[in-house]
């Protein structure tokens, strides 16, 4: 079983892979396949539910331009018919890296989390519901990235980046540029703790509205369990929105246990909070994997939702 990896795959782009030309050229895909049964409940009004989905459908190509200094990324979305990523990497001593293009941004460990590894039906609401950055994750700019990694000293990592901040695929809506950074540090050399911290500055709308984001969090692993927090506050039109979400992860010989909890109280006052779990079943060397999930979610005094899920993840 694969540790979840926080360090970013900035060269190592995938996690697995075709060799298609040896130490050139690699093709990689995953592909998720739902069968969920959900119940839904809003003001006493209740409805169920049963659907197949295919949530992921993606197919990208590595290229080494050249070897360890500069390499190409590109990954399709068959099941949104989007393009996800395509971006440029370029790396110098000691320890620099900059990328430019359309990418998603490192902002939390869950950004940096690989679909593949995510032990969770989806991501957080964090991540979902515009609460990083003013739209999803990826987006079209540059970064710059500075990493001291040694495994008897402490790690330490800043990025610092510029993007449009209108999301993938589009162009930007104003004159202004959104900018992003983070820093990330392993304070105890024999200790599997890493701390991090963000900020994200940026303006939406036509009117460039101000938007900021700051987010606090901490990873710590202690084999077979890894422990991750994360809390985080957004700022937009005068009014503050604070969310945070804990999770447990573990790694055993035959499944892998995940629990998670997410609550955000919205700018209205309102509080949104979600309870997931999942069993993970990994076959085939972790090339295909079953999960069987649940979640319950509320919105309180409006709505409830609650699923349970089987999902088959293939990769390669």
């Amino acid at each position: 079983m694969k540790k979840l990896l926080f360090i970013p795959l900035l060269f190592n782009l995938t996690l697995g892979g075709i060799e298609l030309i040896p130490n050139r050229l690699t093709i990689d895909g995953l592909l998720w396949c739902n069968a969920l049964f959900r119940y839904s409940q809003t003001l006493g009004w209740g409805k169920t539910g049963f659907e197949f989905q295919y949530r992921q459908a993606t197919l990208g190509l590595t290229t080494n331009i050249i070897k360890n200094r500069a390499a190409m990324r590109l990954e399709y979305d068959f099941s949104k018919t989007a393009l996800r990523d395509l971006f440029v990497n370029f790396k110098w001593e000691p320890g620099f890296t900059l990328r430019v293009g359309q990418f998603k941004l490192p902002l939390s460990f869950e950004c940096e989390t690989d679909e593949r590894l995510l032990r969770f039906e989806e991501y957080t609401i964090l991540y979902y519901y515009n609460v990083l950055k003013p739209t999803e994750p990826r987006d079209i700019g540059m970064m710059l990235l500075y990493q001291l990694s040694d495994s008897q000293k402490t790690n330490f990592r800043t990025i610092f980046g510029i993007i449009n901040g209108t999301g993938p695929n589009t162009a930007d809506n104003n004159n202004h540029k959104d900018f992003f950074g983070r820093v990330l540090i392993k304070p105890l050399p024999k200790i599997d703790l890493h701390l991090a911290c963000r900020a994200y500055y940026g303006w939406t709308k036509l009117e460039a509205v101000p938007w900021l984001g700051l987010g606090a969090e901490f990873s710590y692993h202690r084999h077979p369990l890894t422990l991750n927090g994360e809390f985080a506050l957004r700022r937009y039109e005068n009014a503050s929105c604070p969310t945070g979400t804990v999770q447990v992860t573990g790694v055993f010989p035959l499944f892998n246990p995940a629990v998670r909890l997410e609550i955000a109280r919205w700018e209205d006052g309102k509080i949104q909070w979600r309870g997931m779990a999942g069993l993970n079943f990994p076959l085939l060397n972790e090339n295909l994997i079953v999960l069987l999930g649940y979640q319950y979610q509320t919105l309180i005094n409006s709505w409830q939702y609650q699923a349970v899920i089987i999902r088959l993840q293939a990769g390669f």
